[in-house]
């Protein structure tokens, strides 16, 4: 059961309980926007162009803010912490919840807020050539927004969210199952997985990922519409490669619902059927990409990754709430 009054009486104590450990994240937080900033600076001599600095800034920003979420139950395999937590007057969802608040939402939005904090500073007191810019560094352009230096994901924001969902809920899960680094490590090892066997699906495809290739940036009519029909159709194959990666998280699931001496086996089973199931929506996406028929792409891509972000969010909570002291 959800109370508000109780969740407000839990984050307030946990803050106190914890101050130590979130004041220092916090200062991590700052220092780490630094460090960026240092970076690109340092980096202005080497880059040959924008795209780079583009391409670097996002994947860096990534990292971090995964290292983040995956600290969400960074005291989770601490068993005096854990127990703790299990003995505070609130339910396991509101604890749960609390947690997701502070390092899904809270935090990350402090490190962009630090991040803009930090580039201003810099422009105005450090800029590295007359005229210097806000995220000039980054490979911004003058004239570019924000939404634009992003990828033009305003052009496809709905795929991009659920694309980025997945993933951060991929990395909940492996916080929620295995706290703190070992979370990412297990993350990094669910993301290789899946990107071995996308790619392994692509030279099965062999023709038709050709088709799927060569049809998305050139010979439309009309350019934009051409820009928009890539970068979905980039999303999409995003989306499968990451249902390839969500799927790994199956047999732990089931092997804490599952209870018995065969629990592993049915573990192993059930991560075999819903790789079968992943490859099966592949082929018919890729295959529906091939003829040009987007739309319906678009929907059984769009489904399947809502379902994976609701799966993910739902094993999370039961792995946290339902752990045992001794896994």
């Amino acid at each position: 059961m959800f109370s508000l009054n109780r969740f407000w009486q839990y984050l307030k104590s946990d803050i106190i309980e914890n101050k130590v450990m979130y004041v220092a994240a916090l200062f991590a937080s700052f220092a780490v926007m630094i460090l960026i900033a240092a970076l690109f600076v340092w980096l202005q001599t080497f880059a040959s162009g924008a795209l780079e600095l583009k391409n670097l800034f996002n994947f860096i920003s990534a990292f971090v803010l995964l290292l983040t979420v995956s600290l969400a139950f960074w005291d989770l395999t601490n068993k005096g912490r854990f127990l703790n937590t299990v003995r505070k007057p609130a339910s396991m969802l509101e604890k749960y919840l609390a947690r997701v608040l502070f390092f899904v939402i809270l935090f990350p939005l402090l490190q962009r807020v630090f991040f803009i904090i930090v580039e201003y500073c810099r422009v105005l007191f450090v800029p590295i050539f007359e005229g210097d810019w806000f995220m000039s560094i980054y490979g911004m352009g003058m004239d570019e927004s924000i939404l634009e230096y992003f990828f033009n994901i305003n052009l496809a924001w709905f795929p991009a969210m659920i694309l980025s969902l997945m993933v951060v809920t991929l990395v909940l899960y492996q916080s929620a199952t295995f706290g703190g680094i070992k979370a990412f490590l297990h993350f990094l090892g669910s993301f290789l997985f899946g990107m071995m066997m996308f790619v392994c699906l692509i030279l099965l495809l062999g023709e038709v990922s050709d088709i799927v290739i060569n049809s998305m940036p050139q010979t439309v009519v009309e350019i934009h519409s051409s820009e928009v029909r890539a970068l979905e159709v980039s999303l999409i194959l995003s989306i499968l490669a990451m249902l390839m990666s969500s799927i790994v998280c199956i047999k732990s699931t089931v092997s804490r619902i599952v209870g018995g001496p065969y629990k592993v086996i049915w573990g192993y089973v059930a991560l075999a059927a819903g790789l079968a199931l992943v490859i099966y929506v592949y082929y018919n996406v890729v295959g529906l990409l091939a003829i040009r028929e987007i739309f319906w792409a678009k929907v059984i891509a769009y489904t399947f990754g809502i379902v994976d972000f609701v799966w993910l969010a739902w094993g999370s909570y039961r792995n946290f709430a339902k752990r045992q002291l001794n896994d």
